[in-house]
C-alpha cells in the first residue's frame, strides 16, 4: 500500500517521562512532525503511554546495548515495507542503528546534535562518534557552537546546517500566589535550570554575586531548579557545593533556593524580577548547546545577562534585549548586571514578542523540509 505522506523513522532514547532539554525537544517536535509525515518513531517502551496518539511507536527496551539492535530491527523492518525517505538519529547515541539501516536499505540518514552528543567524556563513545558521524548524510546542529564542535569532531562542514531548537513562550502570570511573591524593594535576581556545573552559578555566588551584595544591599538571588537524579546520592554533590558557598559568603540572607518547582510557579517568581544571569562557563567535558531559559526569560521581559558561552550567543539573537558577556569576565559581568537592574524603566517596556518565530511548529517545519529534501 501507498504512503500518502512521507515516512520518516526518528530513533532516540530522548523521549518523555524523561525530563530534560533534549526530552522536551522531540516530545513537542514528534507532536508537529506527525502532521507533516507519517511518523515512525523507536525508543524506549516508558515512552508508549506518551506518544501512541501521536505517532506510530515502536518500543524497544531502555538498555542502550538492547535499544541500538532492536532499533536496528524494527527500522529494518519498517523501511522493507513502507520505504522511508529519511532515518533520524535523536542525538548522537542513535548514530549506529541510523547510519547501519541507512546503509542497508539506501535511505537518506540524518542526526541532530546537542553539545554534550559531541564531547562526552567517554573513550568509547568518542571513537564511534567519530567514526560514525562523518558517514551521516546531514547532520543538523542546536547552534553555532555546536557546529563548530562538529566540525572539530571530523564531521564535513557541508553537512551540517544549524536548526535551533524552540520554546514555548510564558506568559505572565495574571496574579502571584501569597507563597511565592517576593520583596519587589530589592534588585531581584533569577537563576533557574539544571544544576550543574557548566552552568557556572557557584563561580557566580563567588566572583560576582558576593561582590554585588558587598556593594548594595538590595540584591537578593532567587535559584530553581535541581541536581540531576544521579547526583543527589553523592555526598559532594553540586547543590552542596553552592549551599557551603553561600553560608560561607555570609550571603544566606540575600540567597533563596527555590528547588524544583513546577512552571506555573516559575513563570510567577520569574515575571517579578529585574534580571536573568546566565553564568556559564567553559567546561571540557560538558557544553550548554543552546540557552532555552534566555527565551523564556525574555518572553517575559525579563532580560539576560550571560558569558559567552555555548550556545548563549545564537540564543539572545532571538531576545529583544540581553548583555553578552566575554567569558570568565566577572568584572564586565558585574557591571552588567547592576546596569541592567538600574535600568528597570527600560526592561518594564520591553516588547516581549520574540524578533522572529522561535515556536514548535516553525522547528519542525524547518526540521521536516531539510529531512524531504533529496
Amino acid at each position: 500500500m501507498q504512503e500518502s505522506k512521507p515516512v520518516v523513522v526518528l530513533i532516540t532514547k530522548n523521549l518523555p517521562p524523561d525530563l530534560g532539554g533534549m526530552e522536551k525537544l522531540w516530545w513537542e517536535a514528534i507532536k508537529e512532525l506527525t502532521k507533516q509525515c507519517t511518523l515512525y518513531v523507536i525508543g524506549p517502551k516508558a515512552a508508549k503511554p506518551y506518544l501512541q496518539e501521536h505517532c506510530i511507536f515502536l518500543s524497544t527496551p531502555k538498555f542502550l546495548p538492547f535499544l541500538l539492535i532492536l532499533s536496528i530491527l524494527r527500522t529494518l523492518s519498517i523501511a522493507i515495507k513502507h520505504k522511508p525517505t529519511a532515518i533520524l538519529a535523536g542525538s548522537g547515541v542513535t548514530l549506529l542503528p541510523t547510519l547501519f539501516s541507512g546503509l542497508i536499505t539506501k535511505t537518506r540518514t540524518y542526526a541532530y546534535l546537542h553539545g554534550l552528543d559531541i564531547i562526552y567524556p567517554s573513550w568509547l563513545y568518542q571513537t564511534c562518534f567519530k567514526f560514525l558521524a562523518p558517514h551521516i548524510d546531514q547532520v543538523f546542529t542546536n547552534s553555532e557552537s555546536t557546529c563548530n564542535l562538529a566540525i572539530n569532531a571530523g564531521v564535513n562542514a557541508e553537512q551540517i546546517s544549524i536548526i535551533h531548537p524552540a520554546t514555548t513562550p510564558l506568559s505572565k502570570p495574571n496574579q502571584i500566589a501569597a507563597e511565592y511573591q517576593i520583596n519587589k524593594s530589592y534588585k531581584n535576581l533569577i537563576f533557574f535550570g539544571r544544576l550543574v556545573k557548566r552552568k557556572g552559578l557557584l563561580e557566580f555566588l563567588k566572583n560576582s554575586f558576593a561582590q554585588l551584595c558587598q556593594e548594595d544591599s538590595n540584591y537578593h538571588l532567587h535559584i530553581i531548579g535541581d541536581i540531576p537524579h544521579s547526583e543527589k546520592t553523592k555526598k559532594n554533590n553540586y547543590l552542596e557545593e553552592i549551599r557551603r558557598a553561600i553560608n560561607d559568603l555570609a550571603i544566606s540572607e540575600r540567597v533563596t533556593l527555590w528547588g524544583p518547582l513546577p512552571d506555573e510557579a516559575l513563570v510567577q517568581i520569574l515575571s517579578q524580577c529585574n534580571a536573568h544571569i546566565f553564568p556559564l562557563l567553559d567546561v571540557a567535558d560538558d557544553t550548554e548547546g543552546f540557552g532555552i531559559v534566555i527565551i523564556e526569560a525574555d518572553s517575559l521581559g525579563i532580560p539576560t545577562v550571560a558569558f559567552d558561552c555555548g550556545g548563549a550567543r545564537d540564543a539572545l539573537t532571538y531576545c529583544n534585549y540581553g548583555k553578552l558577556i566575554e567569558s570568565n569576565n566577572y568584572i564586565d559581568f558585574t557591571a552588567a548586571v547592576v546596569t541592567t537592574c538600574t535600568n528597570q524603566e527600560e526592561n518594564n517596556n520591553l516588547n516581549c514578542e520574540p524578533k522572529e518565530p522561535y515556536n514548535w511548529q516553525t522547528f519542525s517545519q524547518k526540521l521536516y523540509s531539510q529531512l524531504i529534501r533529496a
